[in-house]
Order: C-alpha cells, then structure tokens, then sequence
C-alpha cells in the first residue's frame, strides 16, 4: 500500500507543474525552439494624445521579464533612469551620443500580442517624435540601440530558459526512474505470491494425508489461496497499467531531451 500513497505524491506533485502559469511559460518556451528574428520596424502610433512614430521590436517573452530588462539596458548603456510617468517608461532631455548629437527624450512601453512582447520606443528631439523620413541618423541609431537590446535580452533569456528546461529533464527522469522501480517492486510481490501459492498447494497435499485431523487447515488454506490469486490478478493489471506509464514517461523524458537540444542549437546562432 505505501507503493500507492508514494504514486499518489509523484501525481500531486506534476499536476502543481500544471498551473495556468506554467501552461503559458511553456508556450513561450516552446516558440524559442526555431532562433527568433530580431526586426526593429517603425509604425505610427499616438503617444500622449500626440502624433508620433513608434520604434518597435517583437520579443518572445514575457512583458513584465521584457520591461525590467530594458530599464535595466538603459541604466548600463545611457546611465539614465527610466521613471513610469503617464503609463510609459520614460526619461527626458539628456544626451546620448550613440543616438543622438543633441539632446533628446525617451518614452517606452511593452505590450502584449497573441505571440510576444513587443516594446514600443518613441524618442523626441525638440518638438518632433523621430522618423526614418524626418531623422534618418537618429532613427537609424536608435533602432541598432533596440536591436543591441533584444540580442542582450535573448542571451541572457535563453540562459535562463535553458537552466529551467534542463531542471525539468532532470525531474522528469527521476519522475520515470521511480515509475520504473515502482513496477519491478510490484513484479516481484507477483514473484513472492507465486511462491506462497506453490507453498500453500504442497502444504495442502501433506495436509489431506491427515484429512481428518487437518480438515479445518486446509478450508483456510484454500481460501487464502483465492485471496492471493485475486491479489495477483490485481497486481498484473497494476504492472500493465504502470508499464503503459512507462512508455508515456519516456516520450516525456524524449521530449524534453529534444526541446533542450533544440533551444541549446538556437541560441547558439545569435550573433
């Protein structure tokens, strides 16, 4: 009976895995498995109730982990402090010479699509919010400063990724090494029932030698026979069903083998 309390453990344990949250990280992970293309593009998009041209690049994460990473980046490469005002991430009139020769103003944000974060950049020299048109040196080095981000971010994104998946492998092999060894532990009381059915049938012989004098021996004999054979037939239909877990654990295990040495290949190719 403990075999099954310690099956119940291992089943509490994966289905807490199973979280809602844990379904929408394993989406993401999933999408790292083909090397993501970083593409910083321009789109018109209204800040603050003004016109303005939006610098956007699309990053597959999570907002929240896209947010902190770039507040982080600007700190590092501007020295400079973004502060939430408005809704946007943001900080005004200071230089920066890998964007600009004259002063300017940054604003920021990430959404959320069906597919990625994608984090909006607006960036305001005087009165105007920038363009390729309008601005071609200062859009132009503002999008190689997005770009430098989102190869900074998925470096240290898969890392990260990585470190998990590879925990999870190693916590579903154990998870398959005790299925595994549940089942020889089941074999076996197969195998030690086996033998006390033969024990009991040779002690029933000698028992009916002295038929009279053993009579009620052999009654009880024979009825714990029936309970052991009974406890076999469950025992097998146990063994099928935990060797059916097997097989699923091992695809589990496969799986998790091949993602890890997918998201390892991907990564590799940023430059």
């Amino acid at each position: 009976m403990t075999y099954f309390k310690s099956f119940s453990a291992l089943f509490l344990f994966l289905s807490i895995g199973f979280s809602s949250l844990a379904q929408k990280q394993e989406k993401i992970v999933s999408k790292l498995e083909d090397t993501p293309s970083i593409s910083v593009t321009e789109q018109d998009q209204k800040i603050m109730g003004d016109n303005g041209t939006a610098h956007t690049v699309s990053i597959v994460a999570e907002a929240d982990a896209v947010m902190d990473q770039w507040r982080e980046f600007c700190k590092d490469e501007m020295d400079q402090k973004l502060k939430k005002n408005k809704g946007l991430y943001s900080v005004e009139n200071f230089m920066f010479a890998d964007i600009s020769t004259g002063p300017i103003s940054l604003y920021s944000d990430v959404v959320m699509t069906k597919e990625s974060a994608q984090l909006q950049v607006w960036v305001k020299s005087g009165e105007q919010y920038v363009n390729h048109s309008d601005h071609p040196d200062i859009s132009s080095n503002l999008d190689k400063f997005i770009r430098k981000f989102a190869v900074r971010f998925y470096k240290e994104y898969y890392d990260e990724v990585i470190d998990n998946q590879e925990d999870k492998l190693k916590d579903a092999s154990k998870a398959l090494s005790g299925i595994v060894k549940d089942k020889e532990k089941l074999a076996d009381n197969i195998e030690d029932n086996k033998k006390q059915v033969k024990k009991n049938k040779d002690d029933i012989e000698d028992a009916k030698k002295e038929i009279e004098k053993l009579q009620n021996e052999m009654e009880e004999l024979k009825k714990e026979n029936e309970n052991l054979v009974k406890e076999n037939e469950d025992l097998d239909k146990k063994v099928k069903d935990k060797a059916k877990e097997v097989e699923k654990q091992q695809q589990v295990v496969e799986e998790q083998k091949k993602q890890v040495e997918n998201i390892k290949a991907s990564g590799s190719k940023i430059k």
